[in-house]
């Protein structure tokens, strides 16, 4: 698509060197695409609830109806002070030079194919305040990281048959990418202590009810 990210920039220059540093708005939409197993693109303008399936044969374009979700006011100002401490790192005295972060989240945040051929469709979900035990108000470079998203996802045949909704715990990490399946889902978590460890998530799909 003929679509452009927002972004905002911080640039430094010497007699030695110059850098640049762009980073992506918070909470801004994006393009987001995956590969499918049978060989072609699944691709989203998470703008929209919209997912193409750009089937060679047979397009497929998935859309739902969708709730707004919101950005807090505290998770805007702690995603504004993270956004503006990593800007001055390249350019001291930056100053937001971008469009303002967006009051309302897009619908999607990613689309990932899983190994069985399914759709899987990472939304966006209200912010939830946590305490953070690492925050140091006195020193400058420590910025609040208080807010979390949990992670939950739409499920899709690859015909575009819709599945459910499939919540996670707030454990769940996405980093590393998740391993999706037919059965299950491994992915990492992370305790109190910063200790990551494998698990394994096993789907549950109800049964369709027959006459």
């Amino acid at each position: 698509l003929d679509y452009e990210a927002p972004t905002i920039e911080a640039r430094s220059q010497d007699a030695d060197n110059s850098s640049v540093s762009v980073n992506g708005v918070p909470f801004s939409p994006s393009e987001e695409w995956a590969i499918h197993l049978d060989g072609y693109f699944v691709h989203a303008l998470t703008s929209r609830y919209r997912i193409d399936l750009l089937k060679p044969d047979h397009p497929v374009r998935i859309e739902r109806v969708y709730e707004p979700v919101p950005v807090a006011p505290g998770e805007k100002r702690e995603a504004e002070a993270r956004a503006t401490r990593n800007m001055r790192r390249t350019q001291p005295n930056w100053r937001w030079n971008g469009p303002p972060i967006p009051d309302a989240k897009p619908p999607i945040e990613d689309v990932h194919v899983s190994r069985d051929g399914r759709i899987w469709v990472q939304l966006s979900q209200p912010g939830i305040q946590v305490d953070d035990p690492d925050y140091d108000p006195t020193d400058p470079e420590s910025i609040e990281n208080r807010w979390r998203a949990p992670i939950a996802f739409d499920v899709f045949e690859a015909d575009g048959t819709y599945l459910g909704r499939v919540p996670t715990d707030m454990e769940f990490n996405m980093y590393p990418t998740p391993i999706f399946g037919a059965e299950y889902v491994w992915a990492t978590t992370q305790d109190d202590f910063g200790v990551q460890r494998v698990v394994r998530y096993q789907i549950h799909v109800p049964a369709q009810e027959t006459d």
